[in-house]
């Protein structure tokens, strides 16, 4: 399968909506199916958080962007993919390769 790289940009974006999509569900199931991993998840992520607040190193505004891009949905999506080792965007695309 080809890179998501090389599909037109209306295609790579459908894709990676399709691709976050999955990532939700998974954070569903693995939510339910195993909660003590999924806590001890959050907990990690909760602390990484407190660091980036705590950093006395950024000025107010790169702090403000970076906790702002730490919230975002698919930045949590990322990690839980990280932490879980769930299939990255490439990997999800060659084994959905009728999509």
């Amino acid at each position: 399968m080809a890179a998501a790289s090389s599909y037109p940009l209306k295609r790579r974006e459908a894709l990676r909506r399709a691709y976050f999509g999955f990532l939700k569900g998974r954070a569903g199931n693995i939510e339910t199916e195993q909660p003590e991993a999924y806590s001890a998840f959050l907990a990690k992520a909760a602390e990484e958080r407190r660091e980036i607040e705590a950093n006395r190193i950024y000025k107010p505004k790169l702090k403000e962007r970076l906790l702002s891009g730490f919230d975002h949905e698919e930045s949590h999506l990322e990690r839980l993919r990280e932490y879980f080792h769930e299939l990255t965007l490439e990997e999800w695309l060659d084994m959905n390769s009728e999509l």
